[in-house]
Parts: structure tokens; sequence; C-alpha cells
């Protein structure tokens, strides 16, 4: 039970140091924004503000694009290694392997590379929760979290963090022609925004 108090926090967490990370990106413009035009009124700064933002959102729309960055920007910096494991795998070797590896969760394949199956640290948990010790015993396959939503590199990581929210996913696996290329965490996705905001920290200096 404490364990599964502990995934469900870091979750939490995740999520929630996304929301300061976006909120916080804003403030840095918005004092940018003061500094570069010298504007002491807050409601003026406000103002200006909005405009800024409409003024961008304007551009896009006449652009017809809009500056993305790409589930294949993440797999370039993380790189394409992921591991997996067989559906005949026992729990208890998944589990050796999650906990040194230091890593969150399996994508589970056939032998011919297609995607089957994840499982995760909350799967485990969850299974220990109802079936005990007895669970390290059986299969993966037997436990393991079946219907896997996948996505490809070309999606924008904007839209696949409301889907693993929505969905409340972790782990996605990155899937092209059938083939496993990566798989993309939660942490990736909030590490990528810290970048961002560095970058932008750096531009402000």
């Amino acid at each position: 039970m404490h364990c599964h108090c502990n995934i469900f926090v870091s979750e939490t967490r995740t999520r929630t140091r996304y929301l300061h990370v976006n909120c916080f990106l804003h403030l840095l413009r918005f004092y940018r924004l003061a500094y570069k035009r010298s504007i002491r009124s807050l409601g003026l700064l406000v103002q200006s503000y909005e405009l800024q933002l409409k003024k961008e959102k304007t551009n896009e729309l006449i652009n017809g694009r809009t500056e993305k960055m790409l589930v294949s920007d993440l797999i370039k910096e993380k790189g394409e290694g992921v591991i997996t494991t067989r559906p005949v795998t026992t729990v208890s070797e998944v589990a050796d392997i999650i906990s040194s590896k230091r890593i969150g969760a399996l994508v589970v394949t056939e032998l011919d590379g297609k995607v089957v199956g994840i499982i995760s640290e909350r799967d485990i948990v969850n299974g220990l929760s109802k079936s005990g010790a007895n669970l390290l015993k059986l299969p993966v396959s037997d436990v393991m979290t079946r219907d896997v939503y996948t996505c490809a590199m070309t999606e924008d990581v904007n839209q696949l963090r409301r889907e693993m929210t929505t969905r409340r996913a972790r782990h996605i696996p990155i899937v092209e022609d059938d083939k496993l290329i990566g798989i993309i965490s939660m942490g990736d996705i909030v590490k990528n925004r810290l970048d961002e905001l560095e970058d932008e920290t750096q531009q402000m200096r």
C-alpha cells in the first residue's frame, strides 16, 4: 500500500511540476516584456502582453504553421534505445529489471518486435495488492496492460502530453511501421519544458 501511494504521489507531482513550469515560463516572458518596454503600470503591462500573444497567434495562422516540438525531436535527444521483455517473462524478473535499470516500465513485445503490452511499476503494485507474493511467479502476460496507446514520431509533443494526462499514462511507446522505435515518459516531456525554460532565461540575460 505504501508503494502504491508513492507512485500516485509521483504521478501527481509530475503533472503539477509540468503546470508550474508552464506558468513560470509565461511569467518570465511577461517580465521580459516589461523590462524591454520599461512598462511600470501593471494594467498596461497585461494589455501589452495580451496583444503580443494575439500577434504571435495571428502570425501562426497567417503562416499556416506553428513551431512545434515533435516526438522525433525528443527521441533524438533521448536516443532510440528501449528495453523490452517477452510475454512469458515472469513478473519477478521484470521487477528486477525495472529496479536495476531505474526505469518505470517495460514494453512487452513478441519475437517479431510487435508491441503486445506494457508493464509498469503501477501494474506490479496493483497486482501485488490483489494476488500477493504469488504474482511474482506469474508471466508478464497475466499482468501487463494490453490496450497500449502508441504514437508516431511525427506527433506533436503537446498533443502527446494531453493524451498522457487524459489516459493517466506515464509511458508511451513510439511505433513506426509496426516497429518499436523508442519510449517517451512524462518525465521526458517535463525535462524538455525545463530545458526550454532554461533557454528562455539565458535569452533574458
